[in-house]
Formats: C-alpha cells, sequence, structure tokens
C-alpha cells in the first residue's frame, strides 16, 4: 500500500496564487485531489475574476469579516487566508488539512480560527457582522439549512454569500434552502463542471420553525438523537439494527469502541451493560448525537469518553493513537464507503487495520456492511481469520478475532 509510484498533485492557480494542496489523510495513490473547480470558481469569484470571460464580478477585499463553510481539505483557507477567516467543519479530517496544508504554505495556521457546527455562533463572542461567506453546501440539505440559520443573524444587506459545487451536487431543492433560510439566490453559468450560488441577505426573510435535533427510539427502546448530517439521521438504519441484534452481552469493565459511531447506537448498547465505550467518529455532529443517546438511553457519563478523530490512529497519544495497543476487547462499526463524496474502501481498510493493533489477544471486531463490500475478504487478510454472524439478501455481519 506504499506510495511511491504516485503522481505528484496538481496545483491550484487561482488569482490568490499557487497552492499545492494535500487531502488528509494522505493517499497519493488514490489519484484524488484536495480540490475541485467549485473551489477554483469560488476563490475566481472573490478576486473579481470570472474564468471563463476574463473580469466580471466585483472583488471582495480581506478586510472584511470572512466565514468559510466546508472547507474539505483547506483551499478556500488557504486562499482567502489574508482575511483571517473563521472556518466552520465538521469533519475533523478537514480541520487537520486546512492546519496543514496553510504550514504548506507557509502561512501561520493561527489566521484561521476553526470553529464546529454546533459552537460557530455560541462562542461566548458569538460572531462579527460578516461581509463574506463563502460556502461549500454538504450533500445533506438538512445539514446545510442548519448552518445557514446559524449564520444569518450575522449577515448585513451588503454581505456577500456565495457557495459553489459541481453542478451535478445542485439542485432546485439546494437553491429553494438559500432562498428560504438568506433570501434571493442566483446561479452561475458552468465552468469546468461547477457552478456557483450567490445569496442576497433579506431581513424579512423567515425560514420557519427548526425542529432539529431529531429524536426518535432506536434498538431495545434506546433514546436517539440525531443532529443534521448524521447517517441515517432520525432513523436506525437496517445494517446497524442487524448488528445491534447480533451483539453479545458484555460485562461491566468491558472496553468496547464503537467506531465510526454516528449516532451512539452500538456503543450505548453497550454501555448500559455497564461497558467502558469509547466513542469514535470523524463528525463532531455524531459525536454529540453519540453523547445525547448515551446520556438519554441511561448510560453513566463517567465510562464513556467521546473522540473527535480519525479512525483509531490520528488523535493523539505517544505512538499516535489514544488508545493503547492491546486494551481494547470489542470494536462494532458500521464503516462508511464513502468520504468527501469519493467512494471506496480506504476508510474501512483503516478501520480494520487500526483494530487489530487495538484489541486485546482474543478480542473480537464486529462488522456490518453491504454484502458488495466484502468486508470479511478484508478481515481475513488483517486478522487470517473471519466468520460470518449473519446476514440479508443486502447485508452482512462478521467478525474477526486477534489470536
Amino acid at each position: 500500500m506504499g506510495d511511491a509510484t504516485a503522481a505528484a498533485p496538481e496545483p491550484l492557480v487561482v488569482p490568490q496564487g499557487t497552492f499545492l494542496l494535500h487531502r488528509h489523510p494522505e493517499r497519493t495513490r488514490e489519484g484524488l485531489r484536495a480540490w475541485d473547480s467549485a473551489d477554483s470558481l469560488l476563490l475566481h469569484r472573490v478576486a473579481g475574476v470570472d474564468p471563463g470571460v476574463g473580469a466580471a464580478w466585483t472583488p471582495v477585499g480581506d478586510d472584511g469579516a470572512t466565514l468559510i463553510i466546508g472547507d474539505a481539505f483547506g483551499a478556500l483557507s488557504v486562499g482567502l487566508a489574508a482575511s483571517r477567516p473563521t472556518v466552520v467543519l465538521d469533519s475533523y479530517c478537514s480541520g487537520v488539512a486546512v492546519r496543514e496544508n496553510l504550514e504548506a504554505a507557509g502561512v501561520d495556521p493561527s489566521v484561521v480560527e476553526i470553529r464546529g457546527p454546533l459552537e460557530a455562533v455560541a462562542a461566548p463572542s458569538g460572531l462579527p457582522p460578516l461581509d463574506l461567506v463563502v460556502i461549500r453546501p454538504p450533500r445533506q440539505l438538512a445539514l446545510l439549512e442548519h448552518l445557514l440559520r446559524g449564520v444569518a443573524g450575522y449577515l448585513h444587506p451588503g454581505t456577500v454569500v456565495v457557495a459553489a459545487d459541481m453542478v451535478q451536487h445542485i439542485h432546485s431543492s439546494t437553491i429553494q434552502v438559500f432562498e428560504r433560510v438568506i433570501g434571493p439566490t442566483i446561479t452561475s453559468r458552468a465552468r469546468r463542471r461547477a457552478r456557483l450560488l450567490e445569496s442576497t441577505p433579506d431581513p424579512a426573510t423567515e425560514p420557519g420553525e427548526w425542529d432539529w435535533p431529531e429524536r426518535s427510539l432506536g434498538p431495545r427502546g434506546l433514546k436517539v438523537t440525531s443532529w443534521p448530517g448524521v447517517f441515517a439521521a432520525g432513523r436506525t438504519d437496517p445494517a446497524t439494527a442487524l448488528l445491534a441484534d447480533h451483539m453479545a452481552t458484555v460485562g461491566p469493565g468491558t472496553h468496547v469502541v464503537d467506531l465510526g459511531c454516528g449516532d451512539g447506537v452500538l456503543g450505548t448498547l453497550a454501555g448500559i451493560e455497564g461497558a467502558d465505550v469509547t466513542f469514535v467518529d470523524d463528525s463532531a455532529l455524531a459525536l454529540e448525537s453519540a453523547r445525547a443517546t448515551f446520556l438519554a438511553s441511561g448510560g453513566d457519563a463517567s465510562s464513556a469518553r467521546f473522540v473527535h478523530g480519525n479512525a483509531l490512529c490520528d488523535w493523539g497519544g505517544s505512538d499516535g493513537s489514544a488508545i493503547d495497543p492491546g486494551s481494547v476487547d470489542l470494536i462494532v462499526t458500521n464503516p462508511p464507503f464513502h468520504e468527501h463524496r469519493a467512494m471506496g474502501d480506504a476508510i474501512a481498510w483503516q478501520m480494520f487495520v487500526d483494530s487489530h493493533r487495538a484489541l486485546r489477544s482474543g478480542g473480537e471486531i464486529l462488522v456490518v456492511g453491504n454484502r458488495h463490500l466484502a468486508h470479511h475478504a478484508k478481515l481475513r487478510r488483517i486478522f487470517g481469520n473471519c466468520t460470518i454472524v449473519a446476514s440479508t439478501s443486502r447485508y452482512v455481519v462478521v467478525r474477526a478475532s486477534r489470536s
């Protein structure tokens, strides 16, 4: 799995400069860039230059208060660093990528303030009146609306609110969210398969009531909380329900890791049986959902910790892991198979490799996934064993143990 033959990344060339950007975690063999045409189009827009026809827009100065939402790998933060922006991110890996790419560009990362999606406007000072808001819309419309509602109170009539995405991801429903929360919204012509959305703040806009987070009943009567953007928000997806049905009872003091925890259903089931549970997710909103689910369902706060991190390898500790090798009895996971809209199994591989290191001798990992993902083959390569626990026409639950 080395990257010795990988090609050098393509630089981002925009009016603000030329930047060599990297994804985090960096998997150069996959050939995925850390920026796309939508990032480029946004930076051209802020500079006042249409990349297709030349100067076409009014440039936005560096001296105004700038907010960036959804900067997956730091292209916008690096390009707009001169304005010392506040950046709202849900993903742990995105936060690392922003800091690493600022440093690579010779910029002090402290010029950017990173906030989570729940703390964005809840910090003691809130936000200043915003002059520029630059957005890469999330896939989930509920999360987009949550984020826009959070910043709407900091806009003024002259605020430039501009978003961009690849054409295939911009739908009429996307535009409707901007119009419902911010005000009249127009779109640009496509440029290199990307398109801009620009909203004019309207003080008379009344988006109505907001019912998030959603609360629902999960397996065995769990009181599940889901913030927008969390996988299967408002319901327990069938794969997780299948795994929950086949989790063995765990005793008090057992160390269980809910890896990629989402709203925390699996870890909570173990926690209310007395296990010590570590909830891990790349998403801050997922962790807050898991925390609320655990506490509302009767979990003991002293027996759980909630870690915003990249699998089990990228969140501190002397050896790169906050979990001691060989210290975990059971890992439960429903691995994602997409990362920032890129499909693949790299995350699952990392989860399984990290799990092998973290499990004690005799410890087990219990995995559920779509049949076509063939997780059993990956686990057999890493652990040397794998057993099918349950299956349906769509999902498979498999178990592997560390010898």
